[in-house]
């Protein structure tokens, strides 16, 4: 699986823990074709739970039809939402095995449209559900995604200071080193040292989080 952010790329740093004094490459992508992507960990009880103030998206929204249909979504948006520590990768088994039936064929499709989900939308757990990631399948990256730049950059500081309301600020800085705007033929990335006609700006984010 080809596993990455919508719209923003702190959650990846994130997802992989990162340290001061850490290096990365991260790369932006656009879509060149529309994607139909199923959805799993979204329910109003996991964004309650976090304690945060953001809208269930409207195409999470499902009418229960059944009290069993509502525990088992309950169910599965906690699982799929569940902070795994490090050392206990084996609870991954489970997220898989769900991302697994969400991909499963879609019967009954009209002629003329898509009979397989490209991937999986979820909320960022390591952005304690503020962002959303996906998980798509590398055939569909082939198709339908095109690289449009690469960043690579150090984690120069994370920072900590308490908050007024018992929770934890965390400031992470992560000025750019080099940036590729361009790829050739033959799959080479261009640096930015590479070309005179790029350039470099320093970036900057804050994630904050909340003591439970």
């Amino acid at each position: 699986m080809f596993y990455g952010s919508l719209g923003e790329f702190a959650s990846c740093l994130l997802e992989c823990r990162c340290r001061a004094g850490e290096y990365f490459a991260v790369g932006a992508w656009l879509t060149t074709k529309p994607l139909l992507l199923n959805h799993l960990g979204y329910s109003r009880r996991a964004i309650d739970r976090q304690k945060i103030k953001r809208d269930l998206p409207a195409w999470a929204e499902v009418k229960e039809t059944s009290k069993r249909n509502k525990l088992i979504r309950d169910w599965q948006s906690r699982v799929f939402t569940r902070v795994v520590p490090p050392g206990e990768e084996e609870f991954y088994r489970l997220t898989n095995a769900l991302r697994t039936i969400a991909l499963s064929p879609i019967a009954g499709v009209p002629e003329g449209k898509p009979d397989f989900f490209a991937g999986v939308i979820y909320p960022a757990v390591s952005m304690w559900l503020f962002g959303d990631n996906v998980a798509l399948l590398p055939s569909v990256v082939d198709s339908c995604l095109s690289l449009r730049e690469v960043k690579y950059l150090s984690i120069e500081a994370i920072i900590q200071s308490a908050r007024d309301d018992g929770g934890t600020e965390t400031e992470f800085r992560f000025p750019p080193i080099d940036f590729a705007g361009d790829v050739r033929r033959d799959g080479r990335l261009v640096w930015s040292g590479e070309s005179t006609a790029l350039s470099v700006t320093p970036w900057e984010i804050t994630a904050t989080t909340l003591s439970v």
